[in-house]
């Protein structure tokens, strides 16, 4: 019952990044055709990159950890890097790239 949970929980986690990924390449699309901030475009950029980079390493985490993919120690190791790697991108991307009024809480009249 505890593996079925499991796999619940990944599948929804997988899910939710395909989500997010498409969201952001509608976004990085939108931002590319309208003329403006270059930052903003830079932004949404390096966090499809780190998005689709970290849904790479996860599957291939997940492949490893189901039996699909072969084991070793150094492909476990190089798979949880990465996602480590990609998470840190979207960080930075997200707080430190993107301008600020684009991720403002108040509203903008």
């Amino acid at each position: 019952m505890n593996e079925v949970i499991g796999y619940i929980v990944i599948t929804l986690f997988m899910g939710g990044l395909m989500y997010s990924l498409f969201h952001h390449i509608s976004l990085f699309s939108t931002l590319k055709n309208a003329s403006g901030n270059s930052r903003a475009l830079l932004a949404a950029y390096l966090s499809t990159i780190a998005i689709a980079g970290f849904l790479i390493a996860f599957l291939w985490n997940i492949g490893i950890y189901a039996g699909f993919l072969p084991s070793s120690v150094i492909s476990g190791s190089v798979a949880n890097a990465a996602c480590f790697l990609f998470v840190g991108l979207l960080v930075i991307s997200k707080f430190f790239v993107a301008p600020r009024e684009h991720f403002s809480l108040t509203k903008h009249d």
